[in-house]
């Protein structure tokens, strides 16, 4: 029987990148550290929204991690992060409507209060430049944004004026304006972090051929978490684009700077499947397990390989553990998979699909369903009479029950 793995479009389905959230809502997960990358636990976290008065706070936890819920992502919004010893951080930040934005802050020792920061010496604009940084840093954001102006203006080598600029048009969604003030502060600064952060987010947002040089800048500057994550989500675009190529190079720069990347071991191991590049798959399925003992998704991906390579007693111990951990689950994903390829007409195909489900949770109905109409199609009458009286049985009063029965009088 001709065996299929999983095809990327529907891997993408059934394994979202983030998390998705309804409606207008966004989610911010955090990561707050030292200088070293240790967690700093109980610092105060506030995220105030600059139109309205509305805050919500949290402390971080183990690890330094926290995560907050807005109920209006398109807001604009300012975040402070706080704890005794440290700088303060305060900066705009631009939440993602019903989606999650993953962000690590850097918190160092001191008093002075961070977010943007002062410019020491007799540089021209400096004095404007560090007005508009206090009136910053109190949430006086309109003030700030004139003084960044003017002190622009004043010395337009002034790299720090260029930033100010970009970070608040990109809390606001001013993507534009935040895009030209970035170019300026990358081009004064090469290798400006936070600058490199929002040309590429800007460029990205409009659809820019250049996000990908932009990224690749920002890894060379900041191969953090945070970055990471970036790179991840343009290899699931690259995948979507069905460049596979791009995809994987994303995908392994990704790890090379977070192998913690849990999602990036997943998404490869599945490509090197359905690449038939099955060692290279076990490999990510491998990895994967090591960083999540016992990951469901590490064995699907080591199931499909070891059946590919004809290791059917390694194949048959992933297969165990599958059922073990969500037999429904699994069921369901194998049926979703086996409806796809039914309806490409991909018959022997989409017929093991729908078996191996029907094994992981026998009372699956709509496998049950589908899996007759398979053997309908094959000339196997037997099997199609059985599935589809097992699919009545379990689903009386599904809309489908009168098609199922008129198919058994035919049968019969």
């Amino acid at each position: 029987m001709k065996r299929q793995t999983l095809t990327l479009a529907l891997l993408l389905a059934l394994m979202p990148a983030s998390l998705l959230l309804a409606g207008s809502e966004g989610r911010l997960k955090g990561n707050v550290v030292d200088p070293e990358g240790k967690p700093i636990l109980g610092a105060q976290v506030t995220l105030s929204a600059q139109e309205v008065a509305s805050t919500r706070q949290t402390k971080t936890k183990k690890g330094g991690k926290f995560s907050l819920i807005v109920a209006d992502a398109s807001r604009s919004y300012m975040i402070r992060i706080e704890k005794e010893g440290y700088q303060t951080i305060q900066e705009p930040i631009k939440l993602e409507i019903g989606g999650q934005l993953v962000r690590t802050w850097t918190m160092r020792a001191g008093e002075t209060v961070a977010g943007a920061s002062m410019v020491e010496g007799r540089v021209p604009g400096a004095k404007i430049y560090n007005d508009g940084a206090t009136a910053f840093n109190k949430g006086q954001v309109d003030e700030a944004l004139a003084k960044f102006r003017e002190a622009a203006e004043v010395n337009p080598e002034l790299a720090e004026a260029f930033q100010g600029q970009a970070m608040i048009h990109w809390s606001r969604s001013e993507t534009d304006l935040a895009l030209a003030a970035a170019e300026k502060v990358v081009a004064l600064e090469p290798t400006n972090v936070l600058g490199l952060r929002i040309l590429y987010d800007a460029y990205l947002e409009k659809g820019d051929t250049r996000a990908g040089e932009a990224l690749d800048a920002l890894v060379a500057a900041d191969p953090t978490e945070g970055t990471a994550r970036r790179v991840f989500n343009a290899g699931i675009a690259a995948v979507r684009a069905n460049d596979t190529e791009t995809a994987i190079s994303r995908f392994l720069t990704a790890l090379e700077i977070d192998s913690g990347l849990q999602q990036a071991h997943q998404v490869l191991g599945q490509i090197y499947n359905h690449q038939k590049e099955h060692d290279k798959a076990i490999a990510s399925a491998e990895a994967l397990l090591a960083l999540v003992p016992g990951s469901s998704q590490a064995h699907s991906i080591l199931y499909e390989a070891y059946r590919a390579k004809g290791d059917e007693e390694k194949a048959a111990e992933s297969w165990a553990v599958l059922k073990q951990a969500d037999p429904e689950d699994l069921a369901k994903a194998l049926y979703e998979e086996g409806q796809a390829l039914f309806n490409a007409n991909d018959i022997p195909a989409a017929t093991e699909k729908l078996e191996q489900a029907i094994d992981a949770y026998p009372d699956l109905a709509a496998a049950h369903y589908t899996l007759g109409l398979c053997y309908l199609n094959s000339n196997n009458p037997s099997g199609a009479k059985e599935h589809l009286e097992k699919f009545i049985e379990l689903a009386p009063d599904n809309p489908e029950v009168a098609s199922a029965k008129g198919m058994l009088e035919y049968i019969q």
